[in-house]
């Protein structure tokens, strides 16, 4: 028995083929939007207030001696302060 050939299936395996690359393309740009949001929630918890949501006040105390540079974080409206870090200088 020899099939012959049929247009039909030639177009559905066409828009089969344009139907998983267009799955492909939606997914890559859900991945691509998910980790742009995951970069905007990192900056959104590094700079800004985790009790009201201001931004926070950043200061730099440089010590050319010991090479380091210590960074503190306050809220303005809450008078607090968040964190301290210490970082080294090459």
């Amino acid at each position: 028995m020899s099939r012959q050939h049929d247009p039909s299936d030639a177009a559905q395996q066409e828009t089969g083929t344009e139907d998983a690359s267009a799955k492909k393309d939606s997914a890559a740009q859900e991945n691509e939007m998910c980790a742009f949001t995951h970069v905007e929630e990192f900056l959104q918890d590094q700079n800004h207030c985790t009790l009201c949501g201001s931004k926070l006040l950043f200061k730099h105390q440089i010590d050319f001696l010991n090479l380091s540079v210590l960074e503190d974080a306050s809220c303005g409206p809450c008078k607090i302060n968040l964190r301290k870090r210490l970082f080294t200088l090459n």
